[in-house]
Protein backbone atom coordinates (compact mmCIF):
# COMPACT_ATOMS: atom_id res chain seq x y z
CA UNK A 1 0.00 0.00 0.00
CA UNK A 2 2.91 2.50 0.76
CA UNK A 3 4.40 2.00 -2.31
CA UNK A 4 1.23 2.57 -4.58
CA UNK A 5 1.05 5.71 -2.14
CA UNK A 6 4.38 7.07 -3.19
CA UNK A 7 3.30 5.82 -7.11
CA UNK A 8 0.75 8.53 -7.03
CA UNK A 9 2.81 10.99 -5.14
CA UNK A 10 5.59 11.12 -6.94
CA UNK A 11 3.24 11.54 -10.01
CA UNK A 12 1.30 13.96 -8.54
CA UNK A 13 3.95 16.72 -7.55
CA UNK A 14 5.67 16.66 -11.45
CA UNK A 15 6.36 20.19 -11.91
CA UNK A 16 6.63 21.16 -8.08
CA UNK A 17 9.86 22.66 -7.78
CA UNK A 18 11.15 21.26 -4.17
CA UNK A 19 14.72 21.70 -3.63
CA UNK A 20 17.39 18.17 -3.67
CA UNK A 21 16.66 16.85 -0.35
CA UNK A 22 12.85 18.15 0.22
CA UNK A 23 11.47 15.97 -2.23
CA UNK A 24 12.16 12.80 0.30
CA UNK A 25 11.17 15.06 3.01
CA UNK A 26 7.56 15.95 2.02
CA UNK A 27 7.26 12.70 0.34
CA UNK A 28 8.07 10.89 3.60
CA UNK A 29 5.42 13.35 5.53
CA UNK A 30 2.39 12.74 3.11
CA UNK A 31 3.24 8.90 3.07
CA UNK A 32 3.00 8.83 7.39
CA UNK A 33 -0.02 11.20 6.78
CA UNK A 34 -1.51 8.92 4.14
CA UNK A 35 -1.16 5.64 6.27
CA UNK A 36 -2.81 6.70 8.89
CA UNK A 37 -5.68 8.71 7.24
CA UNK A 38 -5.95 7.12 3.89
CA UNK A 39 -9.35 8.96 3.17
CA UNK A 40 -7.78 12.56 3.67
CA UNK A 41 -6.75 14.24 0.21
CA UNK A 42 -3.20 15.81 0.07
CA UNK A 43 -2.30 17.40 -2.23
CA UNK A 44 1.67 17.18 -3.00
CA UNK A 45 2.42 20.47 -4.16
CA UNK A 46 0.38 22.35 -2.48
CA UNK A 47 1.16 20.85 0.90
CA UNK A 48 4.90 22.02 0.02
CA UNK A 49 3.81 25.35 -0.36
CA UNK A 50 2.29 25.10 3.46
CA UNK A 51 5.52 24.07 4.32
CA UNK A 52 7.80 26.84 2.62
CA UNK A 53 5.65 29.38 5.21
CA UNK A 54 7.07 27.87 7.96
CA UNK A 55 11.13 25.99 6.73
CA UNK A 56 11.30 28.03 3.17
CA UNK A 57 12.01 24.82 0.93
CA UNK A 58 16.03 25.65 -0.12
CA UNK A 59 18.71 23.67 -0.32
CA UNK A 60 20.22 25.14 2.65
CA UNK A 61 17.12 24.73 4.81
CA UNK A 62 17.20 20.97 4.21
CA UNK A 63 18.57 20.22 7.57
CA UNK A 64 16.24 22.79 9.53
CA UNK A 65 13.57 20.77 7.60
CA UNK A 66 14.52 17.55 9.02
CA UNK A 67 13.32 19.02 12.61
CA UNK A 68 9.78 19.90 11.57
CA UNK A 69 7.04 17.58 12.45
CA UNK A 70 5.99 17.14 9.17
CA UNK A 71 3.06 14.72 9.91
CA UNK A 72 1.71 16.60 12.62
CA UNK A 73 2.07 19.51 9.87
CA UNK A 74 0.26 17.84 6.91
CA UNK A 75 -2.94 17.16 9.52
CA UNK A 76 -3.02 20.56 9.68
CA UNK A 77 -3.13 21.23 6.37
CA UNK A 78 -5.38 18.89 5.54
CA UNK A 79 -8.07 20.07 8.20
CA UNK A 80 -7.32 23.93 7.07
CA UNK A 81 -7.86 22.63 3.62
CA UNK A 82 -11.44 21.85 4.96
CA UNK A 83 -10.94 18.03 5.20
CA UNK A 84 -13.72 16.01 7.03
CA UNK A 85 -11.69 13.41 7.74
CA UNK A 86 -8.37 15.73 9.22
CA UNK A 87 -10.96 17.57 10.95
CA UNK A 88 -12.13 14.76 12.73
CA UNK A 89 -8.61 12.76 13.63
CA UNK A 90 -7.70 16.76 14.84
CA UNK A 91 -10.69 16.56 17.03
CA UNK A 92 -10.64 12.73 18.01
CA UNK A 93 -6.72 13.03 18.77
CA UNK A 94 -6.65 16.05 20.39
CA UNK A 95 -9.98 18.45 20.99
CA UNK A 96 -11.25 15.01 23.37
CA UNK A 97 -8.48 15.10 25.34
CA UNK A 98 -8.92 18.91 26.19
CA UNK A 99 -10.01 17.46 29.73
CA UNK A 100 -6.20 15.94 30.06
CA UNK A 101 -4.39 18.82 29.32
CA UNK A 102 -6.29 21.65 31.69
CA UNK A 103 -6.43 19.34 35.04
CA UNK A 104 -4.20 21.65 36.49
CA UNK A 105 -6.44 24.27 35.64
CA UNK A 106 -10.16 23.43 35.88
CA UNK A 107 -12.24 20.17 36.49
CA UNK A 108 -15.27 21.91 35.96
CA UNK A 109 -17.25 19.43 33.17
CA UNK A 110 -19.12 22.61 31.72
CA UNK A 111 -15.66 25.01 30.85
CA UNK A 112 -13.87 21.82 29.28
CA UNK A 113 -17.14 21.72 27.20
CA UNK A 114 -16.83 25.40 26.34
CA UNK A 115 -13.48 25.17 25.90
CA UNK A 116 -13.33 22.63 23.70
CA UNK A 117 -16.18 24.39 21.49
CA UNK A 118 -14.11 27.73 21.74
CA UNK A 119 -11.04 25.88 20.60
CA UNK A 120 -12.91 24.41 17.49
CA UNK A 121 -14.03 27.99 16.57
CA UNK A 122 -10.27 29.58 17.01
CA UNK A 123 -8.78 26.71 15.33
CA UNK A 124 -10.35 26.52 11.65
CA UNK A 125 -12.39 29.73 11.84
CA UNK A 126 -10.78 31.93 13.92
CA UNK A 127 -11.39 34.57 16.55
CA UNK A 128 -14.92 36.47 15.07
CA UNK A 129 -14.21 40.44 15.78
CA UNK A 130 -16.40 43.43 14.83
CA UNK A 131 -17.97 44.49 12.20
CA UNK A 132 -16.25 45.49 9.29
CA UNK A 133 -12.95 44.29 10.68
CA UNK A 134 -10.61 41.95 8.24
CA UNK A 135 -11.62 38.47 8.02
CA UNK A 136 -10.53 36.16 10.75
CA UNK A 137 -7.70 33.81 10.52
CA UNK A 138 -7.75 30.21 11.96
CA UNK A 139 -5.49 29.55 14.74
CA UNK A 140 -3.99 26.45 13.40
CA UNK A 141 -2.25 28.58 10.35
CA UNK A 142 0.35 29.67 13.43
CA UNK A 143 1.51 25.99 13.75
CA UNK A 144 4.60 25.90 12.63
CA UNK A 145 5.68 22.41 12.99
CA UNK A 146 8.84 23.22 15.19
CA UNK A 147 7.35 20.79 18.01
CA UNK A 148 4.98 18.31 18.25
CA UNK A 149 1.29 19.34 17.43
CA UNK A 150 -0.28 17.62 20.55
CA UNK A 151 2.24 19.51 22.71
CA UNK A 152 1.31 23.31 21.02
CA UNK A 153 -2.37 22.14 21.76
CA UNK A 154 -1.67 21.60 25.18
CA UNK A 155 -1.02 25.29 25.44
CA UNK A 156 -3.45 26.67 23.65
CA UNK A 157 -6.39 24.64 26.13
CA UNK A 158 -4.51 25.62 29.49
CA UNK A 159 -5.14 29.40 27.53
CA UNK A 160 -8.05 28.90 26.36
CA UNK A 161 -9.83 27.52 29.70
CA UNK A 162 -8.66 30.59 31.29
CA UNK A 163 -10.45 33.05 29.31
CA UNK A 164 -13.05 31.01 29.66
CA UNK A 165 -13.10 30.99 33.45
CA UNK A 166 -12.29 34.66 33.40
CA UNK A 167 -15.21 35.09 31.11
CA UNK A 168 -17.70 33.37 33.78
CA UNK A 169 -17.34 36.45 36.14
CA UNK A 170 -20.38 36.42 38.98
CA UNK A 171 -23.25 38.09 37.14
CA UNK A 172 -25.78 40.16 39.25
CA UNK A 173 -28.67 38.16 40.88
CA UNK A 174 -31.72 38.52 38.00
CA UNK A 175 -35.33 39.75 39.77
CA UNK A 176 -38.50 41.50 38.12
CA UNK A 177 -35.96 44.85 37.61
CA UNK A 178 -32.89 43.82 36.22
CA UNK A 179 -33.79 41.50 34.31
CA UNK A 180 -34.13 41.39 30.40
CA UNK A 181 -37.78 40.36 30.46
CA UNK A 182 -38.71 42.68 32.87
CA UNK A 183 -38.82 45.10 29.92
CA UNK A 184 -41.93 43.22 28.91
CA UNK A 185 -43.39 44.67 32.18
CA UNK A 186 -43.50 47.88 30.14
CA UNK A 187 -45.72 47.29 27.37
CA UNK A 188 -48.97 48.28 27.72
CA UNK A 189 -50.38 44.52 27.12
CA UNK A 190 -49.06 43.50 30.28
CA UNK A 191 -49.12 46.04 32.68
CA UNK A 192 -51.70 44.09 34.61
CA UNK A 193 -48.65 41.28 35.34
CA UNK A 194 -48.12 40.98 38.98
CA UNK A 195 -44.23 41.11 39.75
CA UNK A 196 -44.31 37.68 40.80
CA UNK A 197 -45.15 36.53 38.04
CA UNK A 198 -42.56 38.68 35.89
CA UNK A 199 -39.86 36.86 38.04
CA UNK A 200 -41.01 33.34 38.12
CA UNK A 201 -41.13 34.35 33.94
CA UNK A 202 -36.91 35.23 34.65
CA UNK A 203 -36.29 32.95 36.66
CA UNK A 204 -37.76 29.84 34.52
CA UNK A 205 -36.62 31.25 31.07
CA UNK A 206 -33.03 31.31 32.96
CA UNK A 207 -33.41 27.75 34.24
CA UNK A 208 -34.76 26.24 30.92
CA UNK A 209 -31.02 28.22 29.07
CA UNK A 210 -29.30 26.38 32.44
CA UNK A 211 -30.55 23.05 31.28
CA UNK A 212 -29.47 22.77 27.43
CA UNK A 213 -26.96 20.44 26.63
CA UNK A 214 -23.42 21.79 26.03
CA UNK A 215 -24.05 21.60 22.53
CA UNK A 216 -27.18 23.72 21.89
CA UNK A 217 -26.06 26.15 24.80
CA UNK A 218 -22.35 26.38 22.80
CA UNK A 219 -24.14 26.89 19.37
CA UNK A 220 -26.43 29.87 21.05
CA UNK A 221 -23.18 31.08 22.63
CA UNK A 222 -21.52 31.39 19.35
CA UNK A 223 -24.13 32.74 17.33
CA UNK A 224 -25.69 35.23 19.25
CA UNK A 225 -22.66 36.40 21.98
CA UNK A 226 -20.06 35.81 19.68
CA UNK A 227 -21.90 36.71 16.41
CA UNK A 228 -21.15 33.59 14.44
CA UNK A 229 -23.05 33.39 11.42
CA UNK A 230 -24.36 30.03 10.46
CA UNK A 231 -21.64 29.24 7.63
CA UNK A 232 -18.99 29.67 10.74
CA UNK A 233 -21.18 27.51 13.15
CA UNK A 234 -21.26 24.66 9.97
CA UNK A 235 -17.05 24.90 10.28
CA UNK A 236 -17.15 24.07 14.02
CA UNK A 237 -19.34 22.27 14.21
CA UNK A 238 -18.72 19.83 10.89
CA UNK A 239 -21.47 19.88 9.45
CA UNK A 240 -23.91 21.58 7.05
CA UNK A 241 -25.06 25.40 6.71
CA UNK A 242 -28.69 24.08 6.87
CA UNK A 243 -28.50 21.49 9.11
CA UNK A 244 -26.87 24.29 11.65
CA UNK A 245 -29.77 26.94 11.07
CA UNK A 246 -32.33 23.93 11.13
CA UNK A 247 -30.88 23.04 15.04
CA UNK A 248 -30.78 26.50 15.96
CA UNK A 249 -34.12 27.20 14.91
CA UNK A 250 -34.95 24.21 16.63
CA UNK A 251 -33.59 25.15 19.94
CA UNK A 252 -35.29 28.36 20.11
CA UNK A 253 -38.73 26.91 19.50
CA UNK A 254 -37.57 24.06 22.43
CA UNK A 255 -36.89 26.99 24.95
CA UNK A 256 -40.06 28.81 24.36
CA UNK A 257 -42.17 25.31 24.90
CA UNK A 258 -40.04 24.47 28.05
CA UNK A 259 -40.32 27.46 29.39
CA UNK A 260 -44.31 27.40 29.05
CA UNK A 261 -44.54 24.26 30.30
CA UNK A 262 -42.58 25.22 33.54
CA UNK A 263 -44.78 28.53 33.91
CA UNK A 264 -48.12 25.94 33.95
CA UNK A 265 -46.53 23.75 36.16
CA UNK A 266 -45.31 27.10 38.83
CA UNK A 267 -49.43 27.61 38.78
CA UNK A 268 -49.19 30.81 36.23
CA UNK A 269 -52.45 31.41 34.66
CA UNK A 270 -52.81 30.38 30.94
CA UNK A 271 -53.48 33.61 29.85
CA UNK A 272 -50.76 35.23 31.52
CA UNK A 273 -47.91 32.68 29.82
CA UNK A 274 -49.43 33.22 26.77
CA UNK A 275 -48.86 36.87 26.91
CA UNK A 276 -45.64 36.60 28.62
CA UNK A 277 -44.20 34.08 25.44
CA UNK A 278 -45.41 35.53 23.05
CA UNK A 279 -43.86 38.67 24.34
CA UNK A 280 -40.67 36.42 24.69
CA UNK A 281 -40.60 35.42 21.36
CA UNK A 282 -40.72 38.75 19.91
CA UNK A 283 -37.52 39.76 21.93
CA UNK A 284 -36.55 36.40 21.65
CA UNK A 285 -32.64 37.11 20.09
CA UNK A 286 -32.77 39.98 22.76
CA UNK A 287 -33.30 38.19 25.63
CA UNK A 288 -31.08 35.05 24.85
CA UNK A 289 -28.02 37.15 24.36
CA UNK A 290 -28.26 38.88 27.95
CA UNK A 291 -29.12 35.61 29.90
CA UNK A 292 -26.14 33.95 28.22
CA UNK A 293 -23.60 36.31 28.91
Amino acid sequence: MQERIREVMVSAREGCELAEGAEALVDDAILQAQTAWPDMPLDPCNFASYVARHAPLSEASVMTLEGVHLRDLALAFGALSLSAVAARALDELYIQRVGEFVVRTTVDRDVIEETKQHMRTLLLVGLVGAEGDEAPQPKLTEYSGKGPLGGWLRVMAVRTALNVLRARKPTTELTAENAPVAAIAHDPQLAYLRAHDREVFSTTFQQVLADLDDTSRTMLKLHYIQGMTMSQLATVFQTSRSSVARQVAEVRARILERTSEQLKHAGVSASVIESMVNQAASKLDFTITKMLK
